[in-house]
């Protein structure tokens, strides 16, 4: 298309569908649950395919008749830029060379008045038609904005996709409120038994044994990617022997995998943060600060959190957990440690604890911090409360 950018293009152009691609019924925007929600948001940390659904949604959505859209949002993407992406990308959708030439041509104004001409050129068209905007977070603030108003403006032939790592665009809790909206978030995409077999003998074999399928998904927690992960290194496996074999032995090697994949590209102060928190069994911002003596250790976590699959939230709370596949190799080299400092941060987790009212886990890091008297009385403490 002319007078586009090499740039733009790649943008507007959807990735390659990954091999073996299931979509579960309860994650379809077409029929079931989400059919009827204008807005859809899908937001977890990386490797919980985001992606991926979304061009599940882009194929269902193009098989039911649906001009649908795709732009893969840059940090480039001021507002001005991003409604010129939105109408080539809503262009390219529908094959109407002329589509969006009211808002290319609007002559002055401001990106919001631009995106309103544009959405009036949606709602004159004589069909269905979608947005899908992945990578969200990498907008600039104010195109996040602008992302906000076409949520709330766009006319009812219109469907807005969003993909985002973080809760980034203003206003859509209010649309959730008002039944306008849906968020899909890590829980509703971590694989559940169902989806660790179908994935199984779709990339192995069809009489795969459910007890791999279940030890994968118990080492991946669910975590799409860490199984997919798991599943190639399988693949691998599994040419070099026969079905019958017992690949539960090939996924021994799995733990390094998991840790390279997501530990290698985290900074020094990233690593030295987990490597001293992995001692905890759950993690709260507060705790997190007073056992590493960093008064930015709660927004790490928080970060971590959001962005990576290194922490998952518990119970809509401020608590969180590591993921089980990371913790024996940053234990490790906790323990290798210099002693006083590793006494030092079971110290200053046990007091912590002790002032919660946590008393079971206080005793544990006291008698780790060589306190014994304490540990014993926080241990009678809590087994006097569980009594009482």
């Amino acid at each position: 298309m002319e007078g586009i950018s090499q740039g733009l293009m790649l943008q507007l152009t959807p990735p390659r569908e990954p091999r073996g691609m299931v979509l579960r019924a309860e994650l379809s925007c077409q029929g079931g649950a989400l059919h009827d929600f204008p807005v859809l948001v899908v937001q977890a940390p990386s490797g919980f395919g985001k992606t991926s659904l979304m061009l599940q949604w882009r194929k269902a959505l193009q098989g039911a008749g649906v001009a649908a859209g795709w732009l893969a949002a840059q940090e480039q993407d001021h507002p001005a830029r991003l409604v010129c992406a939105l109408t080539l990308a809503l262009r390219m959708a529908s094959g109407r060379p002329d589509f969006g030439r009211a808002s290319l041509a609007f002559d002055g104004g401001t990106a919001i008045e631009h995106l309103t001409v544009l959405l009036g050129e949606v709602a004159h068209l004589a069909r269905d038609t979608a947005l899908l905007i992945d990578e969200a977070e990498r907008l600039p603030r104010a195109s996040r904005r602008l992302l906000t108003y076409l949520l709330r403006q766009a006319p009812p032939n219109l469907r807005v996709l969003v993909a985002a790592r973080t809760d980034c665009i203003p206003g859509v809790n209010e649309l959730i409120a008002y039944d306008q909206c849906r968020r899909i978030d890590a829980e509703a995409l971590r694989f559940d038994l169902d989806d660790a077999l179908r994935q199984t003998r779709l990339r192995l074999w069809e009489q795969a044994d459910p007890d791999l399928a279940a030890r994968l998904l118990t080492l991946s927690e669910g975590w799409p990617l860490g199984f997919q992960l798991g599943l190639s290194s399988l693949e691998r496996g599994v040419a070099a022997c026969p079905p019958q074999v017992d690949s539960g032995r090939l996924l021994d090697g799995l733990h390094h995998q998991f840790e390279t994949l997501v530990l290698a590209t985290l900074s020094a102060e990233d690593r030295a943060f987990l490597v001293r928190v992995s001692v905890l069994e759950k993690l709260h911002p507060a705790l997190c600060e007073a056992m590493t003596g960093d008064a930015q250790a709660g927004r790490r976590l928080a970060w971590m959190l959001e962005r990576t699959p290194i922490f998952m939230g518990m119970d809509g709370t401020d608590w969180a957990r590591m993921h089980g596949a990371l913790r024996p190799a940053l234990r490790a080299e906790f323990r290798a440690l210099p002693g006083d400092e590793r006494r030092a941060i079971h110290g200053r987790a046990a007091d912590w604890l002790a002032a919660a009212g946590i008393f079971d886990e206080a005793a544990r890091h006291a008698l780790k911090a060589g306190r014994p008297q304490q540990g014993y009385a926080l241990a009678e403490r809590g087994f006097h409360d569980a009594l009482w």
